[in-house]
């Protein structure tokens, strides 16, 4: 695998330099983004520590998922997106470590990952559910927040509920 692009999320982001090509194959992009949280949303919320990956398509026609592992007592991350053969990045998610204040939520950081790369980002709640945050939804709140700036301010966004804990 060779490094295609880096996402960055949070201040003072911790580099996760390793990721791991899981072996499953996905029918669906939310196929993969499901299993992931079933994979990782409970270790993330134990160990209070992000999970971070990207979904991507390959030309067989099935979804493959990459997940790396933050830094301990750290929210940020920059996460290499690995090139892979026959594939292309669609989507990201991600974790944030244990339930908390806004945890549920994307961060500003998540926002320009979102308006940076135009993929769909998802998070993967403590709880083991699945929100998403698009462009458009980036885009729309970057024009009535700031006007024609491409600026994103503080505060957090909500993102679509996907997939509920358990189902």
């Amino acid at each position: 695998m060779v490094v295609a692009a880096v996402f960055t999320g949070g201040a003072g982001a911790c580099d996760i330099d390793h990721s791991k090509l899981l072996s499953d194959e996905f029918p669906s992009e939310m196929t993969a983004v499901v299993t992931a949280a079933k994979l990782y949303a409970q270790r993330s919320a134990a160990l209070d520590v992000e999970f971070v990956g990207a979904v991507y398509y390959a030309d067989s026609g099935t979804y493959r998922v990459v997940v790396g592992r933050g830094c301990a007592l750290d929210d940020g991350f920059r996460f290499r997106l690995p090139r892979i053969a026959g594939a292309r990045p669609v989507a990201l998610w991600h974790t944030h470590g244990a339930a908390g204040a806004a945890r549920d939520l994307f961060s500003p950081a998540d926002a320009a990952t979102v308006r940076d790369t135009g993929l769909p980002f998802y998070l993967v709640t403590a709880a083991g559910g699945v929100l998403v945050l698009r462009d458009n939804e980036v885009w729309q709140r970057v024009r009535r927040d700031s006007g024609s700036s491409m600026r994103i301010r503080g505060g957090a966004f909500r993102g679509t509920i996907v997939a509920i804990p358990n189902e």
